[in-house]
């Protein structure tokens, strides 16, 4: 059967079309019959229909692209162009760099601006004559079980150490643990992770976890025993291999999440008034004192750690897990929550000059993109900052 027209185009965004799609799309985007479903599909992709086009790039531009390439045999099996290919279909709502300001009253204003990755940004108040600042990167430090550290980046790949009859080794970025036969021996490692830094790994069992920045996993090499138990600080996505004999259990410092095979966020950073744990498929069960819930796919719960209770909400997984995308996702929240996470990712220190602005942000900006574009984007939002070094003050 024919695909129809939107569902090529949705695996034209996600760069999943073969060949005889590409072709079978330009076919569709050649016939001017379809330029209405076009321009509707463009501004799905783009804004979710929510939000008006502006900034560098127009739906018209991107419109005028598409069908250059669609007339042109000789492009019809390439990719989407650049300016197409700025954000996950599906995954994510927003194309580029953006950021959207929600006013605190009952109007919302949206201001979008997209960005020229090759442009340079234009000085600022938030823009510095310090050298910018990039994105943060893959890497983390190991602990063995001995104490020894080991630095994972790019350059330490292959074979590491082997622990207790347990393997450790660098695979594609991502640190590895299998068995190496024989007699394994429990013995604990510490994954850590510093501001400006993120990193894979695959526990013994086959469970992959995702660790964002200033975060930790204390793990043991070979899991044994009735249970799979981990200790998290800061935020981790976990993906945990099925074993329901064997149940998996996340550690936190004021509770506990206890799962069988799912796929899940939690952030549950020190400097935060509360631990969230969000659920993109499974259940699982949180565990705070005496309290004990189970949350199925699509809701967060959070744990106040002030007094251990327990709230159960609607949660946005896209915005959640963004971070996982290489995105910074918001949605109406206040200034701290934002710096926050700037903080962490690119490993600078957040002051504050008299009065917090009082203002509700939402949207998505792009985390492999430097410093200066975020600061010149609150700025033009009403944020202004000051930047000396790895100092941002916001100003009042």
């Amino acid at each position: 059967m024919m695909a129809t027209f939107r569902e090529l185009f949705e695996k034209y965004m996600g760069e999943n079309a073969s060949a005889e799609e590409l072709i079978q799309l330009q076919q569709y985007i050649q016939d001017e019959k379809n330029d209405a479903l076009l321009n509707e599909l463009l501004a799905e992709a783009f804004t979710d229909g929510a939000v008006p086009m502006a900034g560098d790039y127009s739906l018209e531009e991107v419109f005028r692209q598409l069908k250059e390439r669609a007339a042109d045999p000789d492009r019809a099996k390439e990719g989407a162009p650049r300016v197409v290919r700025l954000r996950r279909w599906r995954r994510l709502k927003y194309a580029a760099a953006i950021i959207l300001l929600v006013g605190t009253g009952a109007t919302v204003d949206y201001v979008v601006h997209r960005y020229k990755k090759e442009e340079q940004p234009r000085p600022s108040l938030a823009v510095h004559r310090d050298a910018d600042i990039g994105p943060g990167k893959d890497q983390a430090v190991l602990t063995l079980a001995d104490g020894k550290k080991v630095i994972l980046d790019s350059t330490v790949k292959g074979s590491i150490t082997n622990q207790g009859g347990t393997a450790v080794s660098n695979v594609n970025g991502r640190i590895c643990y299998q068995p190496a036969g024989g007699a394994q021996e429990i013995v604990y490692n510490t994954m850590t992770t510093a501001r400006g830094n993120q990193y894979q790994m695959l526990l013994p069992d086959g469970t992959r976890v995702w660790l964002n920045a200033a975060s930790s996993l204390r793990f043991p090499t070979a899991f044994s025993g009735p249970v799979r138990k981990v200790e998290l600080t800061g935020e981790g996505y976990f993906a945990v291999a099925r074993d329901a004999r064997h149940p998996f259990i996340v550690s936190l410092h004021h509770s506990e999440v206890k799962v069988l095979g799912t796929e899940f966020n939690i952030m549950a950073y020190s400097d935060g008034p509360a631990t969230q744990t969000t659920l993109v498929e499974g259940r699982v069960a949180i565990r705070s004192g005496t309290q004990e819930m189970t949350i199925e796919p699509g809701k967060m719960a959070t744990v106040d750690t002030s007094d251990g209770r327990i709230d159960l909400q609607e949660a946005d997984v896209d915005e959640v897990t963004a971070w996982r995308y290489g995105q910074l996702s918001f949605n109406h929240v206040d200034l701290r929550t934002i710096m926050r996470q700037i903080s962490r990712w690119y490993n600078v220190d957040v002051h504050y000059e008299g009065k917090i602005p009082d203002k509700r942000f939402g949207g998505v900006v792009d985390r492999n993109v430097n410093l200066s574009i975020i600061l010149d984007f609150l700025q033009k939002n009403g944020v202004h900052s000051r930047r000396e070094g790895d100092q941002i003050t916001i100003l009042p």
